[in-house]
């Protein structure tokens, strides 16, 4: 049975890691058994990998799929959340429109992901994995308008 991660998150970004580079290639990239890296991808067990060994993982993924590195994302995301806005805008209050004018360039680069996965058919995970992507960044905007405001998005 899978496990749900939440989409973004350290653990999804390690299983995305896994999924395209391989559980054997990451246990040996990073020196450690094929159950201690996918013990990483486990949002339950509060076993991490240390900088250097994330940073090997992202640069496999990298090189293997061309895509940004999943594991940098997550930590950007996560500084983002707690943050309540984006990192660009955490040092100085972003005018109105700007902000609208991020969050529809967020949403319609959502919008042109959820095409592109649905035209294929079927799923397929370089775009799926684009599309939670593009929905994140997405939801940061909107985390930022409500920071913007004194509240926050659930």
């Amino acid at each position: 049975m899978t496990k749900p991660r939440k989409p973004g998150s350290l653990a999804d970004a390690i299983m995305t890691i896994l999924g395209a580079i391989g559980r054997d290639t990451a246990a040996a990239l990073v020196k450690r058994g094929q159950d201690v890296v996918y013990d990483w991808a486990d949002e339950e067990n509060p076993a991490l990998p240390d900088l250097d060994r994330a940073a090997r993982l992202d640069a496999a993924f990298v090189k293997a799929t061309g895509e940004r590195p999943p594991v940098l994302y997550a930590y950007r995301a996560r500084i983002e959340e707690l943050l309540g806005a984006p990192l660009e805008d955490a040092q100085r209050k972003v005018a109105p429109a700007d902000r609208l004018s991020r969050l529809m360039v967020e949403v319609s680069d959502a919008a042109r992901a959820y095409a592109e996965c649905s035209a294929q058919g079927r799923p397929d995970p370089t775009l799926t994995r684009k599309l939670k992507r593009e929905i994140e960044d997405v939801r940061v905007q909107l985390a930022g308008m409500a920071s913007d405001l004194g509240g926050d998005v659930p």
